[in-house]
């Protein structure tokens, strides 16, 4: 039995996915969102750059509602804190959704956005999973195992530095991530991630935490 799966969106990252999923023997490609006009009602597979796979792109999002599927790979575009309303609707639809979009510990938003995903969770039986470097790729790691041995920690600071001359989206990286920006430019809820990540782990009991 393989699992049905949706692939919302094929930018730069959506179309990796969109190519992973293709080639995967486990899984079975039944729809394709895009946002674009020129993409609309190609086969994914020249999308992706695969053989032709006899599924269509679509912009109408009620097509994809219709759907059977088990999941649905949400790989959207920038600004994601504005896709909750589509990610409500894909879960109250009975569709499971991985999101790359910064939604690794939406428990601790609160609040009625928070309420919004656990209703539509309970709607549609549905799980919301957060994948990719939501809230990081080696920050948090690093700093769990080089304190593991550590008796007292007085401070931890990790900086991360990345080439970004070659990045063919900079607003991305500037606008959407804030690299290159002061802290007090940036929202304190774009990094609610990391404490929450570290919170989670074992053996930790704080049920709440602030970030300004």
């Amino acid at each position: 039995m393989k699992y049905r799966v949706i692939q919302w969106a094929t930018g730069g990252m959506g179309k990796n996915c969109l190519r992973a999923v293709i080639d995967h023997p486990a899984m079975e490609l039944v729809g394709v969102y895009v946002y674009g006009e020129a993409k609309a009602g190609r086969d994914a597979g020249e999308i992706a750059r695969r053989p032709p796979t006899g599924v269509l792109a679509t912009r109408d999002v009620d097509e994809i509602l219709a759907l059977d599927a088990d999941v649905v790979i949400h790989a959207a575009r920038l600004t994601p804190q504005t896709h909750d309303a589509d990610i409500v609707r894909l879960l109250a639809s009975g569709k499971n959704v991985i999101s790359i979009n910064g939604y690794s510990r939406p428990q601790y938003w609160g609040g009625e956005r928070q309420a919004a995903l656990e209703a539509a969770c309970a709607k549609g039986g549905t799980t919301l999973m957060n994948a990719g470097l939501n809230p990081g790729f080696a920050g948090e790691q690093l700093a769990l195992v080089a304190t593991g041995v550590c008796a007292a920690i007085d401070h931890v600071e990790v900086i991360e530095s990345a080439d970004c001359r070659l990045v063919r989206n900079p607003a991305y990286l500037f606008d959407a991530l804030g690299f290159g920006a002061e802290a007090y430019d940036l929202s304190a809820k774009v990094h609610t991630g990391d404490p929450a990540f570290l919170i989670d782990l074992p053996h930790r009991d704080l049920r709440k935490f602030s970030v300004f």
